[in-house]
């Protein structure tokens, strides 16, 4: 958005899985996004709450795909 001129990749599901986050949140699920410059929204949440976020975001409409991922395994030693 600060380039001259702006580019905005967004587009309509991008902003509609921004507000069903944000409507998660307001029912005390606890799951917050965060985004990169394209069009892919990452949600990040409790794992108890994982299903509550993908059928959130499943319901979407031109939501592609909803993918999920565990954690990984923590700092090691080198």
């Amino acid at each position: 958005m600060a380039a001259r001129p702006p580019l905005l990749y967004w587009n309509a599901a991008t902003i509609a899985c921004l507000e069903a986050v944000r409507e998660l949140r307001r029912a005390a699920v606890p799951v917050f996004f965060t985004i990169d410059a394209g069009p892919q929204l990452k949600a990040v949440c409790a794992p108890g709450a994982s299903a509550a976020v993908r059928k959130a975001l499943t319901d979407v409409p031109g939501a592609v795909d909803v993918l999920e991922s565990g954690l990984g395994p923590g700092i090691e030693a080198a």
